[in-house]
């Protein structure tokens, strides 16, 4: 807006009786008038949640108005968790803003989009854990010792497990010191010829849901006792395999089964890391290759533990401006969503109008309340790439619905959550036939006792007619 200088516009008033007296008054006008200019008008934009997969890929709409002078620009900026400084590029022939890493690229179009793709997943990352004892483990011999607690270096619990086993004539495991793994019987504690030791690492056996694998990137081994001179066998469960040789001098190298030495190679019997090309959860170590004489006993043992990638938000600032230079700014808010341990997906929604896209693996998506999921034809959640055979949407955490309605409209565009009939209690699957997407409209009694109310929408895109079902639904236990 323009306020217009002082004496800039003013008024002189001249009153005149009947016998033609006058009395004159000056007026400015300067200040009493405003000039307001209509600029851009960006509205909110929705923000988008997406799992750590590369090329994954989040849509989104808004509502943009540019004004009467034109859009002239539009501009993203983002700052790392460094500190640096992005800036889109504009691309006024197609009305598109362009930010482009080498992480992920965002673009946001002048019609109301925006399209966010993630271009590399952030990997796993292993974290070395020495093992500084095996725990409390029974005496004597065993063929197979279960569930043994492996502790860090500050003696503190990691929650992995593991299980030992041996083979090989009458040789059972042993453990000595509470810290050494060897074999009992047959030629004495250590692992003669045709003997193996297996190691399987799992998780908490008494958590809910039972023991699961704990992936492994490498595992640090040191022998004692025996004559260790030798050439012995590791495998793991996901098909790698080699020998590890231990010379005259107590060098280990250590190979896979093309005999090309493995990365981290030419350790000590103090120490040596096997490091196969893949990540595993157990490993069998064997002694074919030895005569009855030699053999050995682990020492210890350190793992490298999988760690998994965090979740990260990455927060931008759109800003439309106009041909005189007006601005309008929203944010922009992705959340790029990390797998748990056995690699599935659990979204959830917020207050937001949410944009929610499934991965290639197990997805739940999650409402812990009704106004997670505004209402508004036009403003909802919207779910992409939602697979019926694996994903969930859970529901369970809201008490006030308890039941499942599938019905069957000829078109989305007739259903509205003010007059679509929602009774309380309930979750309705709108489905359009020939159409490729659902809405599922909820009613819990917030709003009242009123059968033509919604309390919550959902869209979700690219779902085949009759595919989404009471299947696919969570409700409250």
């Amino acid at each position: 807006s323009v306020t217009l200088a002082a004496n800039l516009v003013s008024v002189t008033a001249t009153v005149t009786d009947n016998d033609g007296d006058q009395q004159s008054a000056h007026f400015d006008l300067g200040p009493q008038i405003t000039i307001y200019d209509d600029g851009p008008a960006l509205g909110s934009l929705p923000p988008g949640q997406l799992p750590n997969e590369s090329n994954a890929q989040a849509t989104g709409h808004f509502d943009i108005a540019p004004g009467a002078d034109g859009l002239h620009d539009l501009q993203i900026t983002w700052i790392d968790t460094n500190g640096n400084h992005y800036t889109s590029v504009y691309d006024s022939l197609n009305g598109c803003a362009e930010l482009n890493t080498p992480a992920f690229t965002l673009d946001v179009y002048a019609d109301g989009h925006y399209t966010f793709e993630l271009i590399d997943a952030t990997a796993a990352t292993y974290e070395n854990v020495p093992i500084g004892s095996f725990g409390d483990v029974p005496n004597g011999a065993n063929d197979k010792i279960s569930n043994i607690v492996l502790f860090g270096a500050d003696d503190q619990s990691i929650g992995i497990y593991a299980d030992i086993h041996g083979t090989g004539g009458n040789n059972k495991v042993q453990i000595h010191n509470e810290s050494e793994i060897g074999m009992a019987g047959g030629g004495g504690n250590g692992l003669d010829k045709g003997n193996t030791i297996t190691i399987d690492f799992h998780s908490d056996p008494n958590a809910s849901g039972g023991p699961h694998a704990v992936e492994l990137g490498g595992i640090t081994l040191s022998l004692s006792q025996g004559n260790f001179q030798g050439t012995y066998t590791w495998l793991t469960n996901t098909g790698d395999s080699g020998t590890f040789v231990v010379g005259q001098d107590g060098t280990v190298h250590v190979y896979d089964q093309n005999m090309q030495e493995l990365p981290g190679s030419g350790g000590t019997v103090s120490g040596f890391l096997i490091d196969p090309a893949n990540p595993f959860s157990d490993i069998t170590l064997g002694n074919d290759l030895v005569s009855s004489g030699p053999s050995f006993k682990l020492g210890g043992v350190s793992i490298m533990q999988t760690i998994l990638p965090h979740d990260a938000t990455l927060d931008f600032s759109i800003t439309a401006t106009d041909g005189d230079g007006d601005t309008s700014t929203s944010p922009l808010g992705i959340h790029i969503v990390a797998s748990d341990s056995d690699g599935n997906f659990l979204f959830t929604a917020t207050h937001d109008a949410d944009v929610m896209v499934g991965s290639y693996a197990h997805d739940t998506f999650q409402f812990n309340s009704v106004s997670d999921s505004p209402n508004n034809r036009s403003l909802h959640d919207v779910i992409q790439q939602f697979d019926v055979s694996l994903d969930k949407l859970d529901f369970s955490n809201i008490s006030g619905i308890t039941n499942v309605v599938v019905k069957e409209v000829s078109s989305l565009h007739d259903v509205h959550p003010s007059s679509s009939t929602v009774d309380v209690g309930t979750i309705v699957i709108y489905q359009a036939l020939g159409g490729t997407s659902a809405m599922v409209l909820a009613n819990d009694g917030t709003h009242g006792v009123d059968a033509t109310h919604a309390d919550m929408m959902v869209l979700l895109t690219g779902i085949q007619h009759g595919m989404l079902t009471e299947a696919n639904i969570n409700l409250h236990a």
